[in-house]
């Protein structure tokens, strides 16, 4: 029993270090979502289109290496739609995603995704425009996450004019 105690402690205190030890980075796409739509349907999605507004972040390509260090910057908040199909890896975890993704849709809750490290395929689609090949979702250790409405880019997606 004795053991028992120690060895959950231990594992627990290890879980705790790495989740902290874990460096956080920049998030990818920062939304404000009104809609989503899932194709081609609900029950068995393979795509989401997703309505809003939107903060893209750019990271040139090639960034992480020696040569060419990473720098994310951020577009200006822009109404339109971003669409994805689902990864080829780890695709539950992007369903369990989209799904968190809908849960906020129209509650004017600010959500953020994908990281912000890496060049982000996202692809904003004006109304009516579709996009013949959209990229894979992008999975990653953050998932889908809440972002304080008193954060900057929430801000600015909050005050935008045009919706």
């Amino acid at each position: 029993m004795k053991w028992g105690c120690c060895l959950a402690a231990a594992v627990a205190a290890l879980f705790l270090w790495v989740r902290s030890a874990q460096p956080s980075g920049p998030i990818a796409v920062y939304a404000l979502v009104d809609k989503v739509a899932f194709e081609p349907n609900a029950d068995h999605p393979e795509r989401i289109r997703i309505s809003g507004v939107f903060i893209l972040s750019s990271v040139p390509k090639g960034c992480g290496s020696p040569s060419l260090p990473c720098s994310t910057t951020y577009s200006e908040p822009r109404k339109g739609s971003l669409y994805f199909s689902l990864p080829s890896r780890g695709f539950p975890q992007a369903l369990l995603e989209w799904q968190d993704v809908k849960s906020v849709a129209g509650t004017r809750r600010v959500i953020g995704f994908g990281s912000g490290w890496f060049p982000n395929d996202a692809k904003l689609l004006h109304e009516g425009e579709r996009a013949d090949s959209p990229p894979e979702w992008p999975v990653n250790n953050s998932g889908v996450v809440r972002v304080n409405a008193d954060q900057p880019y929430a801000k600015a997606l909050l005050e935008y004019k045009d919706r």
